[in-house]
């Protein structure tokens, strides 16, 4: 069955932002006398809603201070777009596929983003606070007018292989260099790819 549109999730994916994200997770530890765990162990195991994740430690707070905590340490502004991101747009575009982020990130700071770097208009839908994606990601394959078997969707964390399946789409796992892809397997991908161009060789695969 072809192809017929691509979503991303937008930390770590896009943006490449996965240090920044990992280092307001660490202060949320600290700030409870938690010891954090290591990047890898956070890849392979974080896993939305991230109050249940913290809960895990015995870090118990509403998520006003969770969010507070966290963004004190965790700047995603700093942050930039994959270039090689960048350039999988344009083949995708060429190819005449339409692209969507679902992120449990702010949607209006993903737009501020993607306009510095002119790209807000190359998405057909941009979805933000999205801690479940599995409605979200129905609603973009409407949205695409497809079926959920005929959308890509490209996340690096396990809930996003869980989400993905659970909608019924092609999840692919993307492991930006962290060695966590067999996690991102079981977790339920479909496809594991290390580099953006890779997409479009999965693009063949599931036609």
């Amino acid at each position: 069955m072809s192809t017929k549109g691509i979503i991303f999730d937008w930390d770590g994916v896009v943006l490449d932002s996965i240090k920044i994200v990992y280092s307001g997770m660490r202060a949320v530890f600290n700030h409870f006398g938690v010891e954090p765990p290591s990047l890898a162990d956070f890849y392979k195991n974080y896993r939305q809603p991230y109050n249940h994740y913290y809960k895990k430690f015995g870090i118990n707070a509403d998520d006003a201070e969770l969010r507070r905590i966290y963004f004190s340490a965790a700047d995603s502004g700093r942050a930039e777009i994959f270039p090689e991101f960048k350039e999988l747009l344009l083949a995708l575009k060429f190819l005449n596929l339409p692209v969507a982020i679902i992120s449990s990130h702010s949607l209006d700071l993903i737009i501020e983003k993607l306009k510095r770097d002119n790209l807000e208009k190359e998405f057909a839908v941009i979805v933000g606070l999205a801690f479940d994606k599995v409605e979200p990601i129905l609603d973009v394959c409407s949205c695409f007018g497809a079926k959920p078997e005929e959308v890509i969707f490209v996340g690096d964390m396990l809930s996003d292989m869980r989400d993905g399946t659970n909608a019924e789409v092609c999840a692919v796992g993307f492991d930006g260099g962290y060695g966590h892809y067999r996690a991102l397997i079981k977790a339920g991908a479909r496809h594991c790819i290390c580099r953006h161009a890779q997409i479009l060789s999965i693009i063949i695969k599931e036609s």
